[in-house]
């Protein structure tokens, strides 16, 4: 017979219970909830699931790591600096196209992206490569036309920017996968960065580009991110919550009445206590969030004044 054991604790000193618009969230690596991401971001994910507050869903857990802000600096990604957006060529009869030199460096980086994620793969162990059932994997960037011609100067510089903006899930992607490899080497004793030798070893990548990309934004833990907003009755990544939480990434589960009725282990993790209640922050924001189908429901603010005002009472 097969023995179940309770989920550790997650940390509490990094935990808050938050309300906003008539929604509670337990937090964790946060204290106020976001505003939607900016709408250009839907241009590379699922229209869907952009810009509602679910930008880091099932498909794309990984987008959770996506940097708030975005720099393209360094050795690695300097190239993507914004500049280069704007660096067009006439190309006889065939239109305009982006520079060759920012081409060809726009080139060499996604393959490179493309073998470092892939080498982080093959680094993982096998109890490690299971991943959400609807997750995709980020489109390249060269999928929105930098190395292609176009009709006009404008057109240019429209795909070099959407191909720009298409890096950050790529670095996201990679992120992810480090932080996966991170959690393994702390929970056999390992090295922390293990995973940056390996490579080294692997002799694949120079030594300095390696070190270049721990410098990035990829990898520096001091970069804000993103986060991710966590529905336990549909969440298919919660294999990766635990490691977003204690490496630092916020996370917002979502506390409203359909969570508290899922039959779920995280249940009790989350639950919020009479005194994170009684206490609850009530926020507001510039721009409304957008609170589509179960999150927003009018009459939930009723319900949990009143059952705020019972606990209060019972208490006594």
């Amino acid at each position: 017979m097969n023995q179940t054991y309770p989920q550790p604790p997650l940390p509490s000193a990094r935990r808050r219970v938050l309300m906003h618009h008539g929604v509670i969230y337990v937090a964790y690596n946060a204290d106020h909830i976001p505003n939607p991401p900016l709408p250009h971001t839907a241009d590379f994910l699922n229209s869907n699931v952009l810009p509602s507050v679910s930008w880091a869903s099932n498909l794309h857990p990984y987008m959770g790591w996506a940097p708030q802000n975005p720099s393209f600096t360094g050795t690695v990604l300097g190239r993507l600096e914004a500049h280069a957006c704007d660096k067009v060529e006439a190309k006889g009869n065939q239109g305009y196209v982006l520079a060759s030199e920012v081409t060809a460096s726009w080139i060499g980086l996604e393959c490179s992206l493309r073998a470092l994620i892939s080498s982080l793969l093959g680094l993982l162990p096998h109890n490690s490569r299971t991943f959400p059932l609807d997750m995709e994997n980020p489109r390249l960037p060269s999928s929105f036309g930098f190395a292609k011609s176009h009709p006009s100067p404008g057109h240019v510089r429209n795909a070099a920017r959407r191909s720009c903006n298409a890096f950050i899930p790529v670095m996201a992607y990679a992120t992810y996968l480090i932080m996966r490899l991170r959690r393994v080497a702390q929970e056999n004793g390992w090295y922390e960065d293990r995973w940056a030798r390996q490579l080294e070893e692997m002799e694949q990548f120079p030594p300095a580009w390696i070190q270049e990309v721990c410098l990035s934004q990829i990898v520096d833990m001091d970069t804000p991110r993103n986060g991710v907003f966590v529905r336990l009755s549909s969440c298919q990544f919660l294999k990766d919550v635990r490691t977003f939480i204690n490496f630092g990434m916020p996370v917002w589960f979502v506390w409203d009445p359909m969570q508290q009725n899922t039959p779920h282990e995280w249940v009790n993790l989350i639950r919020p206590t009479t005194e994170e209640l009684t206490n609850i922050s009530m926020l507001t924001a510039d721009t409304p969030m957008d609170i589509s189908s179960a999150w927003g429901n009018p009459n939930y603010w009723i319900y949990m004044i009143l059952s705020l005002h019972c606990i209060c009472l019972l208490s006594f």
